[in-house]
């Protein structure tokens, strides 16, 4: 079963990936788009505070323990993910 076997992550494994963005970052990186003048910047900004609830959330449920692994390439191709995901 393919995706049942994870493939280990190649350390080192970039923040981006298991890190959670800060909420104090969030105000700068919704402002992004908008001062590009992004067609979705309105709605991106809109999501910010889902976003923000969606993190806390899965904060609550705790640290992964596990190994880090690659996920498949139905998944995205390259993104790292916990093992026991």
């Amino acid at each position: 079963m393919l995706h049942r076997d994870p493939l280990p992550a190649e350390p080192p494994v970039h923040p981006w990936y298991t890190e959670p963005v800060p909420a104090p970052v969030w105000p700068e990186l919704a402002e992004r788009p908008a001062r590009a003048e992004a067609p979705f910047a309105a709605e991106f900004a809109a999501s910010v505070p889902h976003v923000l609830d969606l993190q806390n959330l899965f904060a609550t449920r705790g640290r992964c323990s596990g190994a880090i692994a690659t996920c498949g390439p139905t998944t995205c191709a390259g993104r790292p993910r916990a093992a026991s995901e």
